[in-house]
């Protein structure tokens, strides 16, 4: 859905949050659904702000506040780190995929290499 529209709506992301926080409860107590909650904080954070900075939408954040309500905050940063480094390859390929974007690609990359040989202390 979100491929086609560019949308994830609360009809989806929602109940599978309150899901994950009714799971927590019964599997962990208060406790539980505390660590669900911090871990549906935490995991929607870098989403939302994408999303403040125009940069990603809402159902972004609130999927990933879900995954993190079900997964618990050490799987859930595993499962961001994972959705983090498949998002940053599909932005790349979308890239090489548009001459004007692949030029962009190409100067990131050569200001990266300089600035790592610079850190390293060496010569370009």
């Amino acid at each position: 859905m979100d491929v086609r529209s560019g949308r994830i709506p609360n009809w989806l992301t929602l109940p599978v949050a309150a899901a994950g926080m009714v799971h927590a409860v019964f599997s962990g107590g208060l406790v539980g659904l505390g660590q669900a909650a911090a871990a549906w904080t935490l995991l929607m954070l870098p989403y939302f702000l994408l999303f403040a900075l125009g940069r990603g939408g809402a159902g972004d954040a609130k999927m990933m506040g879900a995954i993190g309500a079900w997964l618990g905050l050490r799987e859930g940063v595993v499962a961001l780190c994972c959705v983090s480094i498949i998002g940053g390859m599909v932005a790349v390929v979308r890239m090489l995929c548009h001459n004007e974007r692949r030029v962009i690609l190409r100067e990131v990359t050569t200001s990266l290499y300089v600035s790592a040989v610079a850190l390293a202390g060496g010569s370009t």
